[in-house]
């Protein structure tokens, strides 16, 4: 009788534990680390054109902004990384700024953003503000604008 107490009392610690670094893992996942981290994972599937990434970066009901004014959504903007009106070949940060509120990450870049449009190589050194949303364990990509700068 004392064996079956204990070992449902440490089995109920099991599940307890687990329970919390499961709790934990996730709340590592969502600081400023773990955004700057989905930041740098979207500059890669943009440059690698990963459709499959793309599609869990990108929120559905995404705007991107372009520093012409440009605004694409989620279907456009992967669309056009395979029809030839934009291909990223290049994209370096400079300087990153992220800041978190609850469930909202505003992250603020600097840096060199290198293009194809059309047959044409295009170099644009870029100030861009995106807005990212934590949903389902993951930050997703809601709305992001950019503006070209001389720095």
């Amino acid at each position: 009788m004392l064996n079956s107490v204990a070992m449902r009392n440490s089995s109920l610690i099991v599940i307890f534990l687990l329970l919390l670094s499961q709790n934990v893992f996730a709340q590592q996942k969502k600081d400023s680390a773990g955004l700057y981290q989905a930041v740098l994972n979207l500059n890669k599937a943009l440059v690698q054109r990963d459709e499959q990434a793309l599609n869990k970066i990108l929120s559905n009901k995404l705007t991107y902004g372009h520093s012409n004014g440009w605004i694409e959504h989620k279907k456009e903007l992967i669309e056009d990384l395979f029809n030839g009106k934009l291909t990223y070949t290049n994209i370096q940060l400079t300087q990153t700024n992220i800041a978190i509120d609850e469930n909202v990450g505003a992250v603020r870049s600097k840096g060199v953003f290198e293009v194809i449009m059309g047959n044409q190589q295009l170099r644009f050194k870029l100030s861009v503000l995106q807005v990212w949303i934590w949903k389902k364990g993951k930050w997703v990509l809601m709305s992001r604008q950019s503006v070209k700068t001389d720095e």
